[in-house]
């Protein structure tokens, strides 16, 4: 790897080792992650694991393995924890707000209350006879 190749992994560096471990130890999150991050240790986890994902997917690991088939295992681990740190930043997101049933043009809400009558509810204990 040349100058460039190095200077672009150290900012890839910073960009993801940085902010998760600084997610992990004291629970910091960027201040534009802020209102959308609702766990800061999984979102953490999720830097981290995007960092070594890089890393191995496209960084200098090929170098010293050249054509071997190590390579290319070095290669599907990288994305599979690359791709690994995008389930893990949903998880730490915030649920999207439900929409208020009394807003005009929402859905009303599907309930099965309705279809099940009351003498047949599963939840209730039966009456059974002598024991």
């Amino acid at each position: 790897m040349d100058v460039i190749g190095w200077t672009v992994l150290a900012l890839y560096w910073l960009l993801t080792f940085v902010p998760g471990t600084a997610a992990l130890c004291v629970g910091w999150v960027p201040p534009w992650f802020r209102k959308t991050v609702s766990s800061p240790r999984l979102s953490g986890w999720a830097d981290i694991c995007a960092g070594f994902g890089g890393t191995l997917a496209v960084g200098p690991v090929h170098r010293h393995l050249g054509g071997t088939p190590m390579s290319a295992v070095a290669t599907t681990v990288g994305f599979c924890l690359f791709l690994g740190a995008f389930g893990l930043y949903r998880r730490s997101y915030r649920p999207a707000p439900a929409a208020a049933s009394d807003s005009p043009g929402a859905a009303p809400q599907r309930t099965t209350a309705a279809l099940v009558p009351a003498a047949a509810d599963s939840h209730q204990p039966q009456a059974q006879g002598d024991f």
